[in-house]
């Protein structure tokens, strides 16, 4: 060691050296001291503990700030050295992957820790680390990658109950196809502030009475309570434990980050675990683990040694195996019968009968379905005789009980998701109870030599389903017409049944099929949602799960390929209400776009006449003139109130947004609405009233039109992200700007997003919507929008030429000063003055266009994002174009997102290029960003530079020489733009100006915070 040390120091005489040790245990190293005695800098980093994969997160943020603090000194040549004892290595290859990651000298988490990996032999390796632990390095990885770059990282964290264990596809481990899983959870005891150690926080007791033992019938779902407090850095593994009690075989292990556990659930695969290193293969390839978690002051039952099993616990047990459909279905007393016998080492016929009895007891008290058998349903049903009705999962059957209770009975039909159909619906009926929901009286399986068939069994409701009494015409089954009060009832009631589902229940329950067939009418015609076959449970506050599609023609929502949440519901929700206004299936116009409706089964209702049919209901809506479209018998019967049919049709229309930020936040919401209870004018009717305000909604072209105007799209002007725009002469001789939406994937959202944006939106300073166009073909659907003309093209052409704008002119001082306030105003409006708010999210030259006087327009609001406003802060994909995008982005987007990129536009505008900075040697020498040198580091180096240029009144010859060169630039104006450049660029938003208005403010020279440049500049004028 001393001969390497003493060579690295011959061969870098003048550096300083700082050595990261990473040692096993607590106590100093003797390689620390030798190390010192070489003048070295010796930063240690024990392990917590052994069989840790990584440091805990927060010394990886102490290394991390360490390291790049160390390399960035300016005016040294530092040296940073990486040692491990022992069996360190993994840990340290980690460490060396994070600070490539975190200095941006690498991308990609995976090809950064597999190109450090490849560095020692593979053997060195499986000794070092009996399990492989780069799955949880990985994770840590991203952690890295996606951390802000404020000073709030690592983020802070509460604790948390790590509740449940659930494992999915288990791995049989022992010669007898079974396992007997335990659980031992490490980490840093949350209670103890003193003591930061970790230490074993959780560990299953090795008794009979808490190991069971699971078997290939049993592998496909279990369930281990764990019920410990959390905080921080976590270490979970899952150990076999043989029959002996004594002997273990590791299965997994998981490390993670209580900070950065989204939505109180972990879920993961096989390629997400650290096992032994040839072991993964072995798994099947449908395991899951998923760790489940609550907030910690929510109170738990923590399994104690010494107790007997109560009998609730019994009965949690029945329930689970009745859960559990999946899983061989037998009896639940017998399955009571089979805890007794593990755990008195024997089975009691007595207890068994005493047992079952007290079952019995339980299951009539809480209400736990029956378990029919298939002859008890065959005689109920007079061998499925008395057909309700069907559906697309099977027939429905009256059915009398041998106590003469009325029940329906589903026979599941369906040949390949049959099974998955019936666990839906027994997994969702049977967590929940509500007034308006049905209630499930029991179930049935039949195993017949041709497969399983699955029965369901609810009480009878006598009145049918909605569609019966609102679509017949010939009224209900009993000759009436359902009323128009009724119906408002009905829909309050399925309003609050799905409120229920979504917001009471755990897990969250999402139906996915919502529409009147699945809307059954009680003895006092009260709606009971029912079928459940294809609904979804979804951790609560997950948002949006990826799914196939499910539900029926007509009622699902749009957009399922971006995920299903419960504006899938809302959605569907949004179609009955309509259905039971207009008295038939949803409806929409006809091609000449009158008020004639056609069903679904008659075609007519592409998307396209669905936008035209809610366009003309909007405007009907805000007109106060939609009861004449009102189902005729019930206009000829009775008095319909017209505040009642506002609410509905306005909840109806808001729940049938395309675009699912645009609904509704929630059922609730919606039940306020139809309840005339919503204090305010929701975002969508301002949305109307502002369309209402014009002449009328932008033209709809047809694609032979704009194929027409633009000479089959040959002109091309240019092109942006989401697509080329084109010039084009309309008939009546206007120039027109025709947008083609190129983007493969998010074509419909861009377009979406600019259509609803500048739809809702009238201002000088912003592009004005001529027209759209949607185009159907059978590669798919083409998106067109429309804008007037702009003469003078786009900010960029004018600023970054090299031989000036189009007509060969450069931009004057005046015009960009004027320019920058234009656009100033435009976001000033967008955010402060549209209800709801608009977020640009991509303002940048190339989005500025020049009107005939040289005045600023923003436009492109493919990439915008509409936000309630006082919302402050939304959670959003990242969007926007490099260079300009603000940073922080993974903590959420609000109007300081704007305001940084257009403060990189000030700066374009001063330099006179793309946004600059430093280069290596630190002199006022810019680079485009298509040449690079442009980190993070070199960013706040320049930024460093220009405030002290602006503190000295010094930024005169750093300006566009063009423009030094022809005239002359005023420097108050030019010290009013870099100021506001550099307050709108902090790193941290709060420092950034409080919005817009106070960047025009700066820009017209009325900011206090002026005041020291600007007599500053007065004192070296008269000096």
């Amino acid at each position: 060691m001393d001969g390497s040390v003493a060579q690295l120091q011959d061969y870098f005489p003048d550096s300083s050296f700082m050595v990261f040790n990473f040692r096993e245990g607590e106590r100093r190293s003797q390689i620390s001291d030798l190390l010192s005695e070489h003048d070295m800098t010796v930063m240690d980093y024990p392990r917590q503990y052994e069989g840790c994969p990584v440091l805990p997160l927060e010394m990886i943020s102490h290394f991390l700030r360490s390291s790049e603090s160390w390399l960035s000194l300016e005016g040294q040549q530092n040296v940073l050295l990486m040692h491990c004892e022992r069996g360190g290595w993994p840990v340290l290859a980690f460490m060396l992957a994070g600070l490539l990651l975190y200095s941006k000298q690498y991308t990609g988490e995976l090809k950064t820790l597999e190109m450090v990996y490849k560095q020692a032999p593979r053997e060195l390796l499986h000794l070092l680390s009996p399990l492989n632990p780069k799955p949880s390095q990985l994770r840590y990885l991203q952690y890295i990658s996606r951390r802000n770059l404020n000073s709030d990282w690592p983020p802070s964290n509460t604790p948390l109950t790590l509740d449940i264990l659930i494992l999915r596809f288990l791995p049989l481990i022992n010669g007898e196809g079974s396992c007997m899983p335990i659980v031992r959870v490490y980490g840093q005891d949350p209670s103890t502030v003193a003591n930061r150690s970790s230490k074993i926080l959780f560990s299953t007791p090795k008794t009979k009475k808490h190991v069971r033992r699971y078997t290939k019938e049993h592998t496909p779902m279990q369930k281990i309570d764990i019920s410990c407090l959390v905080q921080g850095d976590v270490v979970l593994e899952c150990i076999h434990l043989d029959d002996d009690l004594v002997h273990e075989k590791m299965m997994f292990r998981i490390m993670f980050n209580t900070a950065l556990i989204r939505s109180n659930i972990l879920m993961l695969d096989r390629e997400a675990i650290d096992v032994l290193w040839d072991y993964k293969d072995q798994l099947p390839k449908n395991f899951r683990a998923e760790v489940l978690f609550s907030d910690f002051n929510v109170n738990f039952n923590v399994i104690n040694e010494d107790e007997d099993q109560t009998r609730e616990e019994f009965f949690d047990e029945v329930e689970e195996i009745f859960k559990n459909v999946d899983a061989k279905v037998d009896s639940d007393c017998q399955f009571v019968g089979e805890i007794i016998t593990d755990v008195n080492g024997k089975e009691d016929p007595d207890i068994q009968v005493e047992t079952q009895n007290e079952c019995k007891n339980l299951g009539e008290l809480a209400g736990v379905p029956t378990e029919f058998s298939f002859e008890d349903l065959k005689m109920a049903t007079n061998n499925f005789q008395d057909k309700l009705g069907s559906g697309g999962s099977g027939f429905v059957f009256k059915g009398v009980l041998n106590d003469g209770t009325l029940v329906a009975v589903k026979r599941v039909e369906h040949v390949t998701l049959g099974e998955r159909i019936y666990a839906a619906e027994v997994s969702a009926l049977a967590s929940v109870k509500h007034v308006h929901l049905v209630t499930l009286r029991g179930y049935c399986i039949h195993k017949t030599e041709m497969g399983r068939f699955f029965f369901i069994v609810y009480n009878l409701l006598p009145n049918g389903s909605l569609d019966d009494w609102i679509f017949s015409r010939t009224g209900g089954p009993t000759g009436r017409y359902l009323s128009w009060k009724l119906r408002c009832r009905i829909a309050v009631d399925v309003a609050k049944a799905l409120a229920y589902l979504h917001h009471d229940c755990s897990p969250q329950i999402l139906h996915l099929d919502v529409k009147p067939d699945n809307i059954l009418l009680d003895n006092n015609f009260r709606g009971v949602l029912s079928d459940f076959g294809l609904s979804r449970l979804m951790e609560n506050d997950v948002g949006t799960v990826f799914s196939t599609m499910r539900g029926t023609p007509g009622y699902i929502a749009p957009g399922w390929d971006y995920g299903i949440s419960l504006k899938c519901d809302i959605y569907s929700y949004g179609k009955v209400l309509l259905d039971i206004f207009f008295g038939k299936r949803y409806v929409c116009l006809n091609q000449e776009g009158s008020d004639i409706y056609k069903r679904h089964s008659e075609g007519g209702n592409s998307e396209r006449e669905q936008r035209i049919f809610h366009a003309f209901m909007w405007k009907r809506l805000t007109q106060c003139k939609i009861v004449d479209l009102i189902d005729k018998r019930l206009v000829e019967n009775e008095e319909v109130d017209e505040r009642e049919a506002i609410c509905l049709v306005y909840a109806a229309l808001s729940c049938l947004q395309d675009d699912p930020e645009l609904r509704p936040h929630d059922m609730r919401e919606v039940i306020d609405i139809l309840n005339q209870k919503s204090t305010e004018l929701s975002p969508y009717f301002r949305l109307l009233e502002l369309i209402n305000k014009v002449a009328g909604v932008p033209t709809e072209f047809s694609f032979e039109d704009l194929k027409m105007a633009t000479n089959n799209f040959q002109d091309k002007l240019g092109s942006g992200g989401s697509g080329f725009v084109f010039k084009g002469v309309l008939k009546d001789g206007t120039l027109v700007v025709v947008k083609r939406v190129e983007h493969v994937t998010l074509g419909e959202r861009i377009y979406a997003a600019e259509v609803t944006a500048l739809a809702s939106v009238k201002h000088v300073h912003l592009v004005t919507l001529h027209g759209y166009c949607i185009h159907m073909t059978e590669m798919g659907r083409f998106f067109f929008i429309v804008y007037g003309l702009l003469p003078n093209g786009s900010l960029d052409d004018w600023i970054f030429s090299g031989t000036g704008g189009p007509t060969g002119r450069y931009l004057s001082w005046k015009s960009r000063c004027r320019i920058a306030v234009d656009v100033a105003k435009a976001l000033a409006y967008l955010h402060h003055d549209c209800s709801p708010q608009i977020l640009h999210l991509d303002v940048k030259p190339d989005n500025i266009l020049l009107d005939n006087n040289f005045r600023g327009v923003l436009s492109d609001f493919g990439l915008s994002r509409l936000m309630e406003n006082d919302v402050g802060t939304v959670f959003s994909t990242i969007r926007g174009t490099p260079g300009y995008i603000a940073p922080g982005w993974d903590y959420g987007i609000s109007v300081k997102c704007d305001i940084y990129s257009y403060g990189k536009v000030l700066l374009d505008i001063f330099f006179g290029k793309r946004y600059v900075c430093l280069n290596q040697e630190g002199s006022d020498i810019y680079k485009r960003h298509s040449e690079g040198g442009n980190s993070e580091r070199e960013q706040r180096i320049f930024h460093a530079f220009m405030w002290k240029r602006l503190t000295q009144c010094k930024i005169m010859d750093l300006i566009d020489k063009r423009l030094v060169e022809n005239e002359e630039v005023d420097e108050r104006e030019a010290i009013c733009l870099v100021y506001a450049a550099l307050s709108c660029l902090q790193d941290d938003p709060e420092l950034r100006p409080r919005d817009m208005r106070e960047v025009i403010e700066i820009l017209d020279q009325k900011s206090t915070g002026l005041t020291p440049y600007l007599r500053l500049l007065e004192l070296g004028s008269t000096t």
